[in-house]
């Protein structure tokens, strides 16, 4: 998956594909000031473990660190400041704690800090059968099942769209019909979905 990028201080995100704006200057230290962000799309992701994400210091390279890999205990180790809690925050808020940290400790002024989501390995449901994108999906926002089997790019031509599946912690929760649904009909069974969820569309 593409990356996604969390500002500390505005909360922002960019969705892959969408526009932003040119770069602005480089800052001081030879690291790039961010692009204006133009959708938030991670305001609801809760890291968590094995979730791989890269801690951007603008302005300080010395304190950013790429590709980390968040262990089972919830921790990251950073450059210079050690051990910092990543899992059950959001993006942003994480962000803000390093930013503190480094204010405190180790600079005279708060820095921008980023923080980009590599890898979601945490939070995901799959989708399995007929349609043209199976496979393992992140759960990066609160996501429906009809979100879910828009997001898999349609379904292939002899799909049973009256009898989808979704399948929690083992047992059929739901029974789905598609063609119910995009006429308006019977949409209590639209449930949000939840990590771990599994979604079969058979032939």
């Amino acid at each position: 998956m593409a990356a996604v990028v969390v500002n500390a201080q505005q909360g922002a995100a960019t969705l892959p594909g969408a526009a932003t704006a040119p770069p602005a200057a480089t800052l001081p230290g030879g690291t790039p000031q961010p692009p204006k962000q133009d959708l938030d799309i991670t305001q609801d992701y809760v890291i968590g473990p094995q979730d791989t994400i890269s801690v951007l210091v603008y302005g300080e390279p010395s304190f950013t660190s790429q590709n980390q890999v968040v262990r089972p205990d919830g921790m990251i180790s950073m450059p210079l400041i050690g051990e910092v809690r990543a899992s059950g925050k959001h993006p942003r808020d994480l962000g803000a704690d390093i930013a503190n940290i480094l204010a405190d400790k180790f600079l005279k002024y708060t820095p921008k800090v980023d923080i980009r989501l590599e890898q979601s390995r945490s939070r995901y449901y799959m989708i399995d059968g007929a349609v043209n994108k199976p496979g393992q999906c992140p759960l990066l926002v609160p996501t429906t099942l009809m979100e879910a089997l828009v997001n898999a790019g349609g379904f292939h031509e002899f799909a049973d769209k009256k009898h989808i599946r979704l399948i929690r912690d083992g047992k059929v929760l739901v029974v789905f019909n598609w063609e119910d649904a995009i006429k308006g009909k019977h949409m209590e069974k639209n449930v949000p979905l939840k990590h771990g969820d599994l979604i079969e569309v058979k032939e």
